[in-house]
């Protein structure tokens, strides 16, 4: 019985290329069945992984960020130490290309500008936007309500 579980051994030996291992009893028998399992173990993941990054490569994302996100950092890390009247240019400009793209316009970039536009004193531009925001995404709504009512309360 003995001559038959070695030679077996070594023919699964030769069939995966591996030196013939000698019997350990069952742990023999794990290690030989791990080792066997573990390349596909290792290379099913592994190209699974690849495969996910290399399809994100050609990918933008489905909103044009631009200087958003930049610009919402720069506002509340520094409230005094930025160019307000550039920042509302810059992001102006962005939904404009944006728009030309015909590509969507990232959620709380009008309501940022309309904080902007709120801080220069810009009230009607500030409206439009918080406004738009609104039309945009209406489960904003409450907040720029909120927003509406708390920054530019109505005379």
């Amino acid at each position: 019985m003995r001559r038959g579980k070695a030679r077996r051994r070594r023919v699964l030996a030769e069939e995966y290329s591996e030196e013939p291992q000698r019997s350990h009893g069952a742990f023999g028998r794990a290690r030989r069945r791990r080792g066997i399992l573990s390349r596909a173990l290792v290379a099913r993941p592994l190209a699974a992984v690849l495969l996910v990054l290399s399809a994100g490569c050609g990918s933008t994302g489905y909103y044009d960020w631009g200087r958003y996100e930049e610009s919402v950092y720069q506002v509340t890390i520094r409230p005094d130490g930025f160019d307000l009247a550039a920042e509302i240019d810059s992001l102006e400009q962005q939904l404009e290309k944006t728009e030309a793209k015909e590509r969507p316009i990232p959620p709380g970039l009008h309501a940022h500008l309309g904080y902007l536009h709120t801080v220069a004193g810009n009230a009607d531009a500030a409206r439009a936007h918080f406004e738009q925001e609104k039309a945009l995404f209406p489960e904003s709504a409450r907040f720029v309500d909120f927003l509406l009512e708390r920054l530019m309360p109505r005379t």
